[in-house]
């Protein structure tokens, strides 16, 4: 079941196929700065539907790494734990721009083929997955606050802390994060705002994000079930 926060009215119209088949619940969340709210209001009103609730943007594309189905990876690496893991932080795959100057038709996976080098800084950064009932609130949009004795893992099932870790290394799980997708695109970005506070995006951060050393093309992998997905609705 996806969860979806729209803070634009007119995203529901796109999805409405989705949630008349029962897959997305839609919530309409007005204002600057909503990320965390949203993420809070998720918790507190799903927390006892879900084994797990993964914390993700429209532009992060969460992916089992050898493929198989995301549950099926999330059971392997929680298997035998009783430790207090109670969640995962998943690190960032940062993909550029592939040079696009204007704004590309989707699916943007099928053109975004480049991305950065695993160790460098930017896929530092996490989401998480976690089991919503043992999280109290999420304090950033990449890490929540757990309730006493719980914590993350690594994707190497290390105790992972705060919003980063930074031995990068993709062998279960990833988010391919289309930070730029295309220069349109991240000037839109800088015109929309932040999504956790009230602020802005400024070009200075688009050298940092607009990587292109790895060609990677794993997300092709999903090429035609996305295809007949989207042809299905």
């Amino acid at each position: 079941m996806l969860f979806f926060y729209n803070n634009d009215d007119n995203t529901r119209e796109l999805l409405q196929p989705y949630i008349d088949s029962g897959i997305v619940d839609c919530v309409l969340i007005k204002g600057k700065g909503q990320q965390l709210n949203a993420y809070n209001d998720a918790i507190q009103k799903h927390k006892n539907e879900c084994r797990w609730m993964a914390f993700i943007d429209m532009d992060e594309y969460l992916i089992p790494s050898q493929g198989g189905m995301l549950g099926e990876t999330m059971q392997r690496l929680f298997e035998g734990r009783n430790d207090g893991a109670a969640g995962i932080g998943v690190n960032w795959a940062i993909f550029g721009t592939s040079g696009h100057k204007n704004r590309l038709p989707p699916p943007i996976t099928e053109k975004l083929l480049n991305r950065a080098e695993n160790n460098y800084w930017t896929n530092f950064h996490v989401k998480t997955i976690c089991n919503p009932r043992l999280v109290a609130n999420y304090i950033s949009p990449h890490y929540p606050h757990y309730r006493l004795g719980a914590y993350s893992i690594s994707d190497t099932g290390k105790r992972q802390w705060g919003w980063s870790f930074n031995d990068v290394q993709y062998n279960n799980l990833r988010i391919n994060h289309y930070y730029c997708k295309s220069e349109e695109d991240y000037l839109k970005k800088i015109s929309r705002g932040l999504g956790d506070r009230v602020g802005s995006y400024d070009m200075s951060r688009y050298k940092y994000y607009d990587k292109n050393d790895v060609h990677d093309e794993l997300m092709l992998r999903y090429k035609s079930e996305l295809s007949k997905r989207l042809k299905s609705f």
